[in-house]
Formats: structure tokens, C-alpha cells, sequence
């Protein structure tokens, strides 16, 4: 009995483009809410660039590894009446000035990381309050530096203040890291006192939002949490953010690769509130530390830092109290991407130093894990092959009882022990690799700027030429070509499509991840060209 093709433009045909077309707009709106700056580079103003670099000439590190000197407190939102000295301190992972001021941090500067201009990346940008600045019951307060010099082996300074009868004391203690323990010691507080609060301050980022066919990754968002119970929250948005959420352990301001955190080491858990204004310059998270039984004296500690978002940098310097790792954020498939990153180094230290290469050598791990299964579809559609004449009699017969066709389709299939979905099999198991991957490449630090080869130097960003989408879209249209098929034809029509939306959905995504997509499709090509290989010798030999 004859087939009819159908017109392309029949509704059923019109409808499948619209389905994919909705997935993928889907897709990228998804991409977009969740990054809202993606694919802009943060901007930094001029005279803050310049300010650094200024900044960063003048410092001179002394033997102890901090030298003191007086300015005058003029520039600064709450204005205290003595004066502000500040401390310049420098090791292996960053530099600062460490002011009297809360014994806050004036523009901490990573030593070892450029930001996309090649500028030296700064934490606590914002030119109204100081990082890790510590405030008493809301207010400013100045600490009379006791200590600033060398201890030991270690590096720290202390300050301390009497107000009234009662007694606050810092000390801020540099370990080989870039983390900093803090304790705040606070003897004979009056009965109504309120607390003190350690603040993170930074420049809002005011970068243009992404948009569909430019998603952005370049973000800045609040994190917090305790445990593994984390939240996120973007600055700014299209409405300010004024208000306490919580009471957690961890408390920080996250860029997309860096990471200012507050670590809680005290029985006393600290209030979180976070402030975002639209049109203002700095955006602040605030850790409050609320005392429910006076005494005495009183202590609390915790861990700053101020650095990478590097899952084992944050991994040593977490405690039990507070566990800075969550920072990173792998989505849900996160077990999946931490071992996808183990796999990534393992291959980029033990084999040619370049991450592009060692991205090839997964993929081709992952393919090679799903070889049986990828066989075991070949076979499956190979039965497919053999009752297809009775599928389409069945559809013919009953094309206007769909009812009765889907339950005879069933009983064929269930007769000649044909699996309808073992076609889809191997696709759905590489779907949480590459959600998974996809998170790895775009957060993990070590992809961070890091080159390919020619016109591919950074595999976190898109590729500048659109070379490898319209490469991957002519590998998967040709995987496709060659590929039997038993789908009915409105169906195949549609999927003659796929290639072409998968190359939109891939221009503005990490290049790294469109490296995978199409080495995994040239595999899939030379996999099916064996299987036809194979498959036409067995037809040649059973003819003979």
C-alpha cells in the first residue's frame, strides 16, 4: 500500500517546529534568568582602575609584612571624628590596606588572576565601606591598633576600642591561603547591648543584561547558607533588595569566578541581610551577630575569605561549622560535575597541559561508557527496520483511531520484543553529562581564561568566529543523514531541523562546551559508519 508524504505545511509538521522552537526558547530564557549577566564583561570605571594601579605602585611591604600610615578619614559614608590609619599587608595570594576603620579591607587585590581587560582582579571595590568591615550595633568604629606586627610563623594585627565601660577587641590572624580567621572579643557589654555586624561591601555590577541570543556569564548574586541548604540571589534585578533572610553560617558576595565569604565559627549563628538598591553604586551583605546570653566576656570567631571560587581552596579552608564549597554552584546535576572536573584535571595533568585536549579525552570517555548501549540501540533499530511494513500498515489502517493504532502498536512490538524508547537510550544518558559539563565550564576557575588553540583563547567564553557551532551543525546534520531511520516522514522533517537549532543554541554557550558536543558527534559518525560497515557484511555474507 502506498505511504502519503504529507505537505510540509500540514498542521501536524507545524506544530513539531513550534514545539522545538518553544524548547529552545525555553532553553535560552532559562539561561538568561539564571545568568542575567551573561556574556558582558564587568565593567570597572577608569578612575577605579586607576586608583588601583595607583594604589598598588605606592605599596611597600616591610619585613613584617605591614607598614602603618595616617589619612585623614574624608571620603568615607559615616565619618568617625578620629583619624583613620590604615596597614599594607601582602603575601603569596593577595594585597591590601587593612584600615583602622572596623579593621576593614580597602580594595583587596588577587595576585595571581587577571580579570578579562587583564586588570588585576579586586575584591571590595566600593568606595563607601571596607571589606570584613566590623561594626558595633550598626555604627562605625575605630580600633587603636595594638599589634601589627609579625607573630611567629603567623602574620596578624589586632586592634581594640573602649566604649564606656565596655571593651571591643579584633584580631585578624593571615594564614597560607586566602582565607583570614577573625575574633572578636567583647568584654563587660552593657545588658542592652545589640550586637556587632562584619559586613561585605562591593561595586554593583551595573553591566547590561544578556539576552536570549547573547546569555550572559558575567554574574554577581548573594549567597548563603548552612550545610548544604544554599540560596542565591542576583543584586539587582528590576527591584531593590532591603531585607534579613535568615539566620546561616556562610555569608557571601559572589562574581562568577571570585567569592568575598564570611564563615561562621561560633555557637551563636549570625543574622544575614543583604542590600541592593537600583542606581546606587554598592551593593552589601551583613552578618549580624546577635548574643543571646551576656557575659562577661564574650568571643567570636570566624573565617574570611576572599578569593577564587576553587572547589579545593574553599574546600580546605572550610570547617565544620561552615562549608564554603556550595559556593560553587553545579546545578543539579552537581555530584555528576564535580566528577566530571576530578576526570578534567586528571587529563590536563597527566597528559598535554591544555584543556581543550582534555576535554576531547572525556568526551571520548563518555562515549566510550556508552558504547554497549549505543550498540544495543543499532540492534534495537535494526528490529524496528524488519516490522516497519507493519507499522505503516497499522497506521494506515487506523489513522483515525489513534487510540487503536497506539494499542496495536504496542502489541506488535511487545510480540517481536522490540523496545520503542532503546533508540533514545544513549542520548538520555549523555543529557545529565552534558547539563553536568555544562555547569563545570561555566563555573569552575580552572577554565577560566584558559586557551585552546588559534582563535580559541578562553573556553569559558563563545567562540569569537562561530567556528565550532557551524562545524558541530554540519557534523550532527551528516550523523543524521546517515543514520537509519523509522520515524514517519512529518517526523523526520522535523528533525532535519535539530542541527540548525542546536548550532543558534550553541553561539553564545562556552566554547569548551561546543568543543564536546562536536567531537562526541564526529565519534557517533565513525560509530555508525562501523555499524553500517558491519551491517552490510552480514547482509553481503547471508546473501552468499
Amino acid at each position: 500500500m502506498e505511504q502519503r508524504e504529507g505537505s510540509f505545511f500540514d498542521p501536524k509538521t507545524i506544530l513539531a517546529v513550534i514545539l522545538v522552537g518553544g524548547v529552545w526558547f525555553a532553553w535560552q530564557t532559562y539561561l538568561t534568568k539564571k545568568y542575567p549577566e551573561y556574556g558582558k564583561t564587568a565593567q570597572v570605571t577608569k578612575a577605579a582602575d586607576a586608583a588601583v594601579a595607583e594604589t598598588a605602585a605606592a605599596k611597600a611591604n616591610t619585613s613584617a609584612g605591614i607598614a602603618a600610615k595616617s589619612t585623614e578619614n574624608v571620603e568615607l559614608k559615616n565619618t568617625v571624628s578620629t583619624i583613620e590609619k590604615t596597614f599594607h599587608f601582602e603575601n603569596e595570594y593577595f594585597s591590601t590596606e587593612i584600615s583602622s576603620r572596623g579593621l576593614g579591607f580597602n580594595k583587596l587585590t588577587l595576585k595571581k588572576f587577571k580579570n578579562r581587560e587583564k586588570l588585576p582582579v579586586v575584591l571590595g571595590t566600593s568606595e563607601l565601606n571596607h571589606l570584613f568591615e566590623m561594626r558595633l550595633n550598626g555604627e562605625t568604629i575605630n580600633f587603636e591598633v595594638e599589634n601589627g606586627l609579625e607573630q611567629g610563623s603567623e602574620k596578624a594585627i589586632s586592634g581594640a576600642t573602649k566604649i564606656g565601660a565596655m571593651t571591643v577587641k579584633r584580631k585578624l590572624t593571615f594564614g597560607d591561603s586566602y582565607a583570614i580567621k577573625s575574633e572578636v572579643t567583647i568584654v563587660n557589654a552593657p545588658s542592652d547591648f545589640k550586637g556587632f555586624q562584619i559586613i561585605i561591601p562591593e561595586l554593583a555590577n551595573n553591566s547590561p543584561p544578556g539576552s536570549i541570543f547573547s546569555p550572559a556569564t558575567e554574574i554577581q548574586e548573594f549567597v548563603y547558607g548552612s550545610a548544604k541548604n544554599f540560596e542565591r540571589l542576583a543584586t539587582h534585578g528590576k527591584e531593590n533588595i532591603e531585607k534579613n533572610v535568615g539566620f546561616f553560617d556562610v555569608t557571601a558576595v559572589s562574581s562568577h569566578y571570585f567569592v568575598s565569604a564570611i564563615g561562621n565559627e561560633s555557637d551563636i549563628v549570625p543574622e544575614v541581610s543583604l542590600t541592593s538598591k537600583l542606581g546606587e553604586k554598592e551593593v552589601v551583605a551583613k552578618a549580624s551577630y546577635h548574643p543571646t546570653n551576656m557575659a562577661a566576656e564574650m568571643s567570636f570567631a570566624s573565617t574570611l575569605f576572599a578569593g577564587p571560587k576553587d572547589l579545593d581552596t574553599l574546600q580546605m579552608v572550610s570547617t565544620n561549622h561552615a562549608d564554603l564549597t556550595p559556593i560553587v554552584n553545579f546545578g543539579f546535576f552537581g555530584m555528576i560535575g564535580k566528577i566530571l572536573l576530578k576526570i578534567l584535571r586528571f587529563f590536563y595533568n597527566f597528559t598535554i597541559p591544555n584543556w581543550g585536549v582534555a576535554i576531547i579525552l572525556l568526551t571520548l570517555l563518555v562515549r566510550g561508557l556508552v558504547l554497549p548501549f549505543n550498540l544495543a540501540s543499532f540492534k534495537s533499530m535494526k528490529k524496528m527496520q524488519v516490522i516497519q511494513p507493519q507499522i505503516t500498515s497499522l497506521r494506515e489502517r487506523y489513522k483515525d483511531d489513534p487510540n487503536t493504532l497506539n494499542t496495536e502498536m504496542m502489541k506488535l512490538m511487545k510480540d517481536q520484543k522490540v523496545n520503542p524508547i532503546g533508540g533514545c537510550l544513549p542520548m538520555l544518558l549523555q543529557m545529565p553529562v552534558f547539563f553536568a559539563l555544562y555547569q563545570v565550564l561555566g563555573q569552575s576557575i580552572d577554565l577560566y581564561q584558559a586557551p585552546f588553540f588559534g582563535w580559541i583563547q578562553d573556553l569559558s567564553l563563545k567562540d569569537p568566529f562561530f567556528v565550532l557551532p557551524v562545524l558541530m551543525g554540519v557534523a550532527m546534520w551528516y550523523n543524521q543523514k546517515i543514520t537509519p531511520s523509522t520515524m514517519d516522514p512529518t517526523q523526520a522533517k522535523v528533525m532535519q531541523f535539530l542541527p540548525l537549532v542546536f548550532s543558534f543554541m550553541m553561539i553564545a554557550l562556552p566554547s569548551g562546551l561546543t568543543l564536546y558536543i562536536f567531537v562526541s558527534t564526529l565519534f557517533g559518525i565513525i560509530q555508525q559508519q562501523i555499524f553500517m560497515k558491519d551491517r552490510k557484511s552480514l547482509t553481503l555474507a547471508k546473501a552468499k
